[in-house]
């Protein structure tokens, strides 16, 4: 990339956005993030290989489900500058705050990536999780620029600063994402109309056996136990034959067509209600095949309304609701936490919420609160501050004594089962020791 054009395409970026605040963080789909800012204007960065593409847009993107810790880390911040580094067409963005956040986009080739760094060049959050001697972004990384490749630099001016290629690009994996998201729900449906009326027939079946249960109780015997069938003269065909109706042994003759009456009268029921589903389920699917068909007139990304795929490397967001004995807990550098306040939801947090990466502790030797600290980055350990943090909030909602040094239990949930028949306690395969003073 040349001098000229970098200068050129460096102070139209800063012409844009220069001085304004962050509002929020949009994340489309796994391949796309836009930097929203209170002028009504867009960062917006793809980074799917093949279809580069980093703009200032001035149309509403869809929202999407943003990582939280690009939320905790910028929102609110104002862009202080941007800086095209040399060699490669790699953009760092940098933001006004304590920690002096900044946003690095690579674009090398095919294969691009977007990196979240705090001051010491540590990689907080990565859009794609690339590894080896060519590139480094793995989260707790530092960051280092990639190696200069032989021959010239791929020209940045075919993706950098192209809003409409930003645009048309976003708003085709907009509609793919769409399409495969009612399509799913359309083949769902017809999965669910063929179950229906298999209910249906077995309802009409049902419903048969009253005549046969009448036939039942007209051949005496009724309190006979043990039979397995008995005959019986059908008056539905013409003309009247002799059946055999199968019977529970383990029930009197009269028991068993007192359950098939039972039945009858479920049938009954069951018909006058399936046919209202029925209606309801047609009905939808038409309406989900003409949205289908009305996807190809689209033409604005945020009309699409597509529900994000979440990202490879991707920070999964908590559950909307916490169940009951369950506490929301928050931790330095927007770590979320959540803490159990009885077996069951300790139950709950350990097993339910936690997931494999995440972080669980407890104090040892005492009873107390299982606690897990999401971990969206999946790192192998979290930062010191926030591990010194949760071990504290274990050991204080433990009976642990005031004043004392407490062990706490540190592993992830990955490698916890729970011990049969024991609410609350558990077994942890692969642990760690950490141990924190609880003040008087």
């Amino acid at each position: 990339m040349s001098s000229s054009v970098s200068d050129d395409l460096e102070a139209r970026f800063a012409s844009c956005l220069e001085g304004a605040r962050v509002k929020r963080i949009c994340r489309p789909d796994s391949w796309s993030l836009g930097v929203a800012f209170g002028r009504g204007k867009t960062l917006g960065f793809c980074f799917k290989p093949g279809s580069l593409a980093a703009a200032v847009t001035s149309w509403e993107w869809p929202r999407g489900d943003p990582p939280s810790i690009l939320n905790h880390r910028l929102k609110g911040r104002r862009l202080s500058g941007v800086e095209f580094l040399p060699g490669e067409p790699i953009v760092r963005f940098r933001f006004a705050s304590e920690g002096r956040d900044a946003l690095i986009y690579e674009g090398l080739g095919r294969s691009a990536n977007l990196l979240l760094l705090d001051a010491d060049g540590t990689v907080v959050w990565s859009a794609r999780t690339l590894s080896g001697s060519f590139r480094r972004g793995r989260p707790g990384e530092t960051y280092s620029l990639p190696p200069a490749r032989e021959g010239a630099a791929a020209p940045a001016s075919s993706w950098l600063g192209s809003e409409q290629a930003l645009r048309e690009d976003l708003v085709r994996r907009c509609r793919a994402s769409r399409e495969k998201t009612l399509r799913i729900r359309l083949k769902a449906l017809e999965k669910r109309a063929r179950a229906v009326e298999g209910d249906r027939e077995e309802g009409i079946r049902w419903i048969e056996e009253e005549s046969l249960a009448q036939a039942l109780l007209a051949t005496g015997d009724l309190a006979r136990r043990g039979e397995s069938s008995r005959e019986v003269t059908d008056y539905r065909k013409d003309p009247p034959q002799r059946v055999p109706v199968p019977l529970n042994p383990a029930y009197t003759v009269r028991e068993n067509a007192e359950r098939m009456f039972r039945r009858c009268k479920r049938g009954k029921a069951r018909l006058r209600r399936i046919g209202t589903v029925l209606e309801g389920i047609r009905k939808e699917q038409k309406e989900l095949s003409k949205k289908i068909e009305e996807l190809g007139s689209v033409e604005s990304p945020e009309d699409l309304c597509l529900s994000p795929a979440p990202p490879a490397s991707g920070d999964r967001e908590n559950a909307p609701t916490v169940p009951r004995g369950v506490v929301r807990v928050q931790f330095p550098d927007g770590y979320v936490g959540y803490g159990g306040k009885s077996a069951r939801g300790n139950d709950a947090v350990t097993f339910r919420i936690g997931r494999g990466s995440d972080f669980w502790f407890h104090a040892d030797d005492y009873p107390g609160s299982h606690l897990i600290v999401r971990n969206p980055a999946r790192l192998e350990r979290l930062p010191a501050h926030v591990e010194t943090e949760a071990a504290l909030h274990a050991a204080r909602n433990s009976k642990a004594p005031p004043g004392n040094r407490v062990a706490v239990l540190a592993a992830q949930c990955k490698n916890i089962r729970p011990v049969p028949g024991s609410p609350g306690r558990v077994m942890v395969a692969r642990g760690r020791t950490i141990f924190v003073e609880l003040p008087r």
